[in-house]
């Protein structure tokens, strides 16, 4: 439940963008063919929605799949047992066949993601983009005395799955100690305190932002320069590229974490470069990871830019660098830098990876919160949960803000 809850925003935001481009001359047929408005929806708009659908459900069918954090918290203490502790406890637990039995399990939960990709596939295999337009429905339906019933109950579901959960986190952690009632008698901010003045947190914090931010920058850049060439010579050697770039974001987190201990910690790993058990190892791992959104930010950004703004310098003499520096780049700066933010919300908070390749002293902010947590530091784990939950909306704020006016702004001018 808990992971449905938190998952189930993906599916949403590939849907709501199908759902504005499907054209509303073709729900507006239905309706004048007498259908009522929730069979049109169901033999129209449906129908049309079904890659989306299934876009979305891949993705959240993904990122449950690779989900340790929720496992972890809530499986352990309870004996619930999932691949991905499973995969945890055996490299933890060490042992002479610990990492051959952890591989065997990567393989498995690999197995798992692939059949799991296929079977959306298979789903959504139906090609309506012939269907779609640049604008249309806009989703909207007339409800009639169902409307403010309906609404309320979107509401309540947004105010105790959203809502109430973080103020339940934030008076946890003003609480004078774990079990009290979050009474203002019982209200205390040395939490917080505690959290902000431990040097192991600071260090913690210190190590998501560098690696995150050295990871966007990277994937950004590379992504950019890998669409740009698919842009203007699209072939087969770059569209393997960017799948190559897109694979390791389908993978499991674990799988990719176990592929690169397995590699850096080869001889030929080892004379690449002493990376094994370093930060380097972890910005390695974060970059590979997170490469497929650089790509797609890109190619979400160059996709709207008008090829004959770039025709037009061309015929007036202007250079490729020329062009790009003049033209391009300032037209996706805003969606590119909504890349990255994304990038640095995904990293920074990233638990699968960490968990595996940080090793002492190099400890990222959701191994921090862990630690606290396993440790019994409750309030304090919650403390420092809460600070991340409002720096995470901070950033999601900027991100939105990034790409809805950045590009918009720019080429409107």
């Amino acid at each position: 439940m808990v992971m449905g809850l938190t998952h189930y925003p993906l599916v949403y935001l590939f849907v709501i963008r199908a759902a504005r481009r499907v054209p509303e001359a073709l729900y507006a047929a239905a309706r004048a063919s007498g259908a009522r408005p929730l069979r049109a929806f169901l033999l129209v708009v449906l129908p049309l929605l079904r890659p989306a659908l299934a876009a979305g459900g891949a993705l959240a069918f993904l990122a449950a799949l690779d989900n340790f954090g929720i496992p972890a918290f809530l499986g352990i203490p309870a004996n619930v047992p999932v691949l991905s502790t499973s995969i945890y406890e055996q490299i933890a637990g060490f042992g002479p066949s610990a990492f051959a039995r952890a591989a065997a399990l990567s393989l498995l939960l690999m197995a798992i993601a692939l059949m799991g990709l296929y079977g959306f596939w298979l789903w959504a295999r139906r090609d309506v983009s012939e269907a779609f337009g640049d604008g249309g429905w806009e989703g909207r339906v007339d409800l009639g005395p169902l409307r403010w019933p309906l609404l309320m109950l979107i509401l309540a579901f947004l105010l105790l799955t959203s809502i109430l959960p973080l103020v339940g986190l934030g008076l946890g952690a003003i609480v004078r100690a774990y079990g009290l009632p979050p009474t203002p008698e019982n209200w205390t901010l040395k939490h917080f305190a505690a959290v902000l003045a431990d040097g192991r947190t600071a260090q913690a914090a210190f190590n998501s932002g560098l690696i995150a931010i050295g990871a966007a920058v990277v994937t950004v850049a590379i992504g950019t320069g890998v669409a740009l060439r698919r842009r203007r010579r699209p072939g087969l050697p770059w569209r393997v590229v960017g799948g190559l770039m897109t694979l390791p974001f389908a993978l499991p987190g674990i799988v990719v974490a176990l592929g690169l201990i397995v590699f850096w910690a080869s001889p030929v790993g080892r004379l690449a470069g002493g990376v094994y058990g370093t930060l380097a190892m972890l910005w390695i791992a974060y970059t590979v990871r997170f490469g497929a959104i650089g790509v797609r930010s890109a190619e979400a950004a160059l996709a709207r830019l008008d090829r004959r703004l770039e025709q037009a310098a061309q015929m007036s003499g202007a250079r490729l660098w020329a062009r790009l520096g003049r033209i391009v780049f300032p037209l996706i700066a805003g969606e590119l830098l909504g890349g990255m933010v994304l990038v640095v919300l995904l990293a920074g908070t990233e638990l699968t990876l960490s968990v595996l390749l940080a090793s002492s002293g190099q400890e990222t902010v959701g191994m921090r919160i862990f630690q606290l947590e396993q440790g019994g530091a409750l309030t304090e784990a919650r403390a420092l949960a809460f600070l991340i939950a409002v720096f995470v909306f901070l950033l999601f704020v900027l991100a939105e803000a990034l790409r809805r006016g950045g590009f918009k702004g720019e080429t409107e001018r």
